[in-house]
């Protein structure tokens, strides 16, 4: 049975509304849906932002969340109920969140993550890891003024971060820093409960908060609707914003494995040549390919302090050193470091499963900029191979490696070129920071 396309008609258009929003146009088409998801929507809406979000739908939309009866306030009341019992809003917004990034529905993902990256304070945002079980949390800090924010307190139910010293119970220790931009925390499940945690932090004289929730994994084996559609919309050609990256210091020290080169890119792809500015260990030009209008990769830049002396040829002109809508920010800085760069570089990644897999930083046997889509210095499973950059300056001085993961045989030619990776899941005694690496 085909529906009539909806009109929707909401005000305040929240996360959750942009999320329910960009599902509808598939429900309006007859599609088969993720009921579990249109529950949890159903628990984080009342009953007037469920009516205004969902349009001429929302009555199909409350039959397929479980509801019963006409559509009306007292229904969907007894809907809340039963459904929600124990489920707080903001919690069920990050279950709903957590089971559309399961379905890996690309459409509804970067819809959701264009509002989510794109709200100025603190994000946590919850994402499922190949394998299902253990869990990767996000948590975005933006702030026009570059102020840091202070962790206050944090809680933990169902899990344990793997990749911090933090405190039983806890997602983040007590006194940590948050940056402009994006941590990365892996966490193990204790069991097969829901994971649920929040984070609560003091900056610009305010205090900000924020909210996770993974279902369990009873609700997270339900499977996704539509995994063969999905899948096949994530092997298209043309979905990856990489297209590879070469390094040079006057010569084509690291070249790039799609083209055997540092001047070109293949084709569909522009050069961009970030030109890195010489430190005690690290100089020289990164020269990235990329394209827009993709999800997984969206561009890079280098920065020093408050400039932008190299800018991401994606972002606006308002921030040339940001990241565009729907990409979270990764910096990966030497600076401070007798080893490393005078800056920042900055890093865009989007949604995993494209042919960009993401890049870390180490230095010796420290891993110092972990990767966002594994919290750890290493790749993806899935088929992604590492491409090592020894960087080093232009008078001689070791800089680590920069190291990037691609999809062989897609967007890149198929080679690998490191000979090892770090997981840093079990950080070392005398390690002092929190990207460490076991010895």
């Amino acid at each position: 049975m085909l529906f009539l396309a909806p009109t929707v008609a909401w005000a305040a258009p929240s996360c959750d509304a942009v999320l329910a929003n960009s599902l509808i146009s598939k429900l309006g088409q007859g599609a088969a849906a993720d009921a579990a998801t249109q529950r949890y929507l159903s628990c984080a809406f009342s009953f007037e932002d469920h009516r205004r979000t969902y349009g001429d739908l929302a009555a199909f939309a409350f039959e397929l969340s479980g509801g019963k009866g006409p559509y009306d306030q007292a229904s969907y009341d007894q809907l809340q109920a039963s459904q929600c019992a124990g489920l707080s809003a903001k919690q069920a917004s990050s279950a709903a969140a957590y089971r559309v990034q399961q379905s890996a529905d690309v459409e509804a993902i970067k819809a959701w993550r264009d509002c989510k990256f794109g709200q100025p304070g603190l994000s946590c945002v919850a994402q499922p890891m190949a394998g299902g079980e253990d869990v990767l949390v996000q948590l975005i800090w933006r702030s026009d003024r570059d102020a840091l924010a202070k962790v206050t307190s944090s809680s933990l139910r169902g899990g344990r971060v793997l990749t911090e010293r933090t405190p039983p119970g806890q997602l983040l220790q007590k006194g940590a820093l948050l940056g402009r931009g994006m941590r990365t925390l892996r966490l193990a499940r204790n069991g097969e409960a829901a994971v649920s945690g929040a984070l609560n932090v003091s900056a610009e004289g305010a205090v900000r908060t924020c909210t996770l929730f993974v279902p369990s994994l009873a609700d997270q084996r339900r499977a996704p609707v539509e995994p063969a559609i999905v899948q096949a919309a994530l092997s298209r050609p043309g979905l990856s914003g990489f297209g590879g990256i070469a390094y040079s210091k006057g010569d084509c020290a690291a070249p790039n494995p799609a083209t055997g080169g540092c001047d070109r890119c293949a084709a569909g792809f522009k050069l961009q040549v970030l030109s890195v500015q010489d430190g005690p260990g690290f100089g020289g030009d990164l020269r990235v390919c990329y394209r827009a209008d993709a999800t997984d990769f969206g561009g890079m830049a280098f920065a020093v302090e408050r400039t932008c002396p190299a800018p991401n040829p994606l972002a606006s002109r308002q921030e040339p050193c940001a990241c565009p809508a729907g990409f979270a920010l990764q910096e990966i800085t030497g600076a401070g470091r007798s080893f490393g760069f005078p800056g920042a570089l900055r890093v865009c990644n989007g949604i995993a499963g494209g042919d960009f897999g993401g890049m870390f930083y180490i230095y010796g046997d420290q891993c110092l900029a972990r990767n966002p889509f594994t919290a750890a210095c290493a790749c993806p499973d899935g088929g992604y191979e590492p491409q090592w950059l020894s960087l080093a300056s232009r008078t001689g001085g070791n800089g680590g490696a920069l190291v990037a993961c691609y999809r062989p045989g897609r967007s890149v030619a198929s080679r690998s070129m490191l000979p090892r990776v770090l997981d840093p899941t079990a950080p070392p005694a005398d390690c002092t920071g929190s990207g460490c690496a076991p010895r």
